[in-house]
Formats: structure tokens, sequence, C-alpha cells
């Protein structure tokens, strides 16, 4: 028996929670462990596709977390 299951990445409401968010100089993962303690959100990543240990700025007051991911992201791994 074949089972295939399709997995879609959808917006979801967490991604539309604000939260205030200040580091300087931290490493990417520390940044993602800080916003999983303020939000409902768990984060699964390989470090061989993300380099983790980069450091990275966060000024964000009040912001989605959608914004504060692209952020991060956006300094660590420019498109």
């Amino acid at each position: 028996m074949l089972t295939v299951f399709n997995l879609f990445a959808t917006e979801t409401y967490s991604q539309f929670t604000k939260i205030t968010l200040k580091l300087e100089d931290v490493k990417i993962s520390d940044a993602l462990k800080e916003i999983e303690n303020l939000s409902e959100l768990f984060f699964l990543y390989s470090p061989k596709l993300i380099d983790v240990e980069r450091k990275v700025n966060i000024d964000a007051e009040n912001e989605p977390i959608k914004d504060i991911l692209s952020n991060i992201f956006d300094q660590c791994c420019p498109r």
C-alpha cells in the first residue's frame, strides 16, 4: 500500500502574530529559539541548509513574525 502525503506551506494565524524582539549580534539559531519562546511556533531546520551560526540583528517592535523571519533570512541569505 502506498500512501502519499502532500504538504503545503500556507500562511497561518501564528505567522501574523505580532511580537517585539530586539537582539544584537545573535546566532540565527538563538533568534529562532527566542521567537519560539514568544510565540506558538516551533522551527525545524537543517544546519546543512541554513548557516544557523551566522549572526544577525533584530529590532522589531510589534511586527508580524513573518516579517521578522524575512528580515533574519535577508541578512544571512540574500536572494
